[in-house]
């Protein structure tokens, strides 16, 4: 049932960026992210390595089929960050040249992945400060812009 949903988003976000519904897509695009976060905490498969070591290999090879759609299909979005899941899951080629169709074409089973690392940081502000920090970056970006 998952790999069945990754299929149906991959398949949505496509259209909505064929349809140039960027909005659409990066709400698709997000949702699969939750869909995977959701997967990984309900199943734990961390609690599984010793007593059901085939259950956790399962669960394993669902998550990285999932970060594999994400790699694909963020490329759109975030590039680099696209380009670092692809290295993290040990593909050939980048995420960049590779084709729609491989977010949904399944790993070989054996597959060794790197060391996975945080893609993001959490910022500890409050409100007040992002907006601030908001503030600058679009300045900045405005700047850029006018003064490329």
């Amino acid at each position: 049932m998952v790999l069945t949903t990754i299929r149906e988003k991959v398949e949505a976000i496509a259209d909505d960026l064929e349809a140039a519904k960027e909005q659409s897509a990066a709400n698709t695009l997000i949702s699969l992210s939750r869909n995977g976060n959701q997967y990984l905490n309900e199943k734990e498969p961390w609690k599984l390595l010793k007593t059901d070591p085939p259950r956790a290999a399962t669960i394993f090879y669902v998550a990285a089929q999932i970060v594999k759609a994400l790699a694909v299909t963020s490329e759109p979005f975030m590039p680099s960050r696209s380009e670092e899941l692809w290295q993290m899951l040990n593909l050939p080629r980048t995420a960049v040249k590779s084709r729609w169709e491989e977010a949904v074409h399944p790993l070989e089973a054996g597959h060794k992945i790197g060391k996975p690392t945080p893609l993001f940081h959490k910022i500890d502000a409050d409100e007040a400060k992002l907006d601030e920090i908001l503030v600058k970056i679009r300045e900045e970006k405005t700047k850029t812009r006018l003064n490329p």
